[in-house]
């Protein structure tokens, strides 16, 4: 049994599974932060990172979404981000120059729009994306700034192509 989902479907899914000692394989989530110090090839990491929020429209359990960055370097990383975001075509996973598909269904668009307009009116700057795409399940890729620690992108799984971005000073406050 192979599930990719939320934590109490997964137990659920795995209760059921050991009746039978079927193996499983479970994606749940973890939300980890990425922490980015002033220290970092900072062109490199943004290559590596850029990528792997997008992936799969950000739908993958263990793509980033909370990324932290040390004061020094957040407005290079925020803007070098941003740049890069704009660049991810978005369209028809058939069409070879695509990078990012859509959304897995419908209701999906919905609550990135929440995570997005709740991060806004706590402060969060957009620095790309933030709407939906007409024609399906798609939603722009997305990079938002200074966002506050309280806002709910910080503390929900994400599951959608949203970077959310914030400064710290040192490795204790990360």
């Amino acid at each position: 049994l192979s599930f990719t989902g939320s934590v109490p479907v997964g137990r659920h899914l795995m209760k059921l599974a050991a009746e039978d000692l079927k193996r499983t394989t479970m994606e749940l989530g973890g939300h980890a932060p990425v922490l980015i110090f002033d220290d970092c090839d900072l062109e490199r990491t943004l290559d590596m990172v850029v990528p792997q929020k997008f992936r799969n429209a950000g739908q993958v359990c263990v793509s980033p979404t909370r990324f932290y960055v040390q004061r020094s370097i957040y407005e290079k990383f925020a803007n070098g981000f941003a740049a890069r975001t704009r660049g991810v075509a978005v369209g028809n996973g058939m069409d070879p120059d695509t990078k990012m598909g859509p959304l897995a269904h419908g209701r999906r668009p919905d609550a990135i729009e929440a995570l997005v307009d709740d991060a806004v009116s706590r402060g969060a700057r957009v620095m790309a994306g933030g709407g939906r795409i007409d024609g399906g399940f798609f939603y722009q890729p997305t990079v938002l700034a200074d966002v506050p620690r309280d806002a709910l992108i910080f503390h929900e799984e994400t599951f959608g192509p949203v970077a959310a971005i914030a400064p710290f000073d040192d490795e204790a406050e990360a």
